[in-house]
């Protein structure tokens, strides 16, 4: 919120795994809010996996039950937990701030860190995570259009490498087919046409 001069945006957006990130950003929200450093507070909504969603499950039952499950394989790894030890904290800043936790898939997530990437910011799959369930929940009126958005990426996607060369060796929705260059200068400007 410093950054955007502290104008609250509508809606933070962010992954979750063990719940401690979105756990903190509530603490810290209702801080500012409690100082009076911020006037309004925002909505939060939590992204998980399908493979390991335990706090998308029990917020759909209102938060009424938890169940740990084991988690399943993701690409989203960083967020690959079925027990989150920070739970009863996340559903509780849920609940203070009108959140909302939304799940998404494989292809949704990877499809989502491809259009992000494609904008000249790399982020990891977890953060493809965020970005795929801001756009689902747009997609659904949950996020309307005169919304302000901000969703948090947690990791540069140069830490996860291999997911982009996998996702973009194959045909998938926005593949942009690598292409195998010389490790040294002269080939890399030959690739992207300076010089030739």
């Amino acid at each position: 919120m410093h950054q955007l001069e502290w104008n609250v945006p509508d809606w933070f957006v962010i992954p979750v795994g063990n719940a401690g990130n979105i756990s903190a950003l509530g603490k810290g929200i209702r801080e500012l809010y409690d100082l009076g450093i911020i006037d309004r507070l925002p909505r939060i909504a939590g992204i998980q996996a399908e493979a390991a969603n335990p706090l998308y499950l029990a917020y759909k039952n209102k938060f009424a039950e938890f169940k740990s499950m084991p988690a399943k394989q993701t690409i989203a790894s960083a967020i690959r937990i079925g027990n989150p030890v920070s739970y009863e904290k996340a559903a509780r800043e849920i609940k203070y701030f009108n959140g909302v936790v939304e799940q998404v898939s494989e292809e949704e997530l990877m499809d989502a860190k491809a259009v992000v990437d494609s904008s000249g910011i790399s982020i990891c799959p977890n953060s493809g995570v965020a970005a795929a369930g801001a756009k689902k929940l747009a997609d659904s009126g949950v996020i309307k259009k005169s919304d302000s958005v901000v969703v948090i990426a947690t990791a540069h996607g140069s830490k996860f490498s291999k997911s982009a060369i996998d996702y973009h060796s194959l045909q998938n929705k926005f593949s942009n087919k690598p292409i195998v260059v010389d490790p040294d200068l002269k080939s890399v400007e030959k690739a992207l046409g300076f010089g030739v």
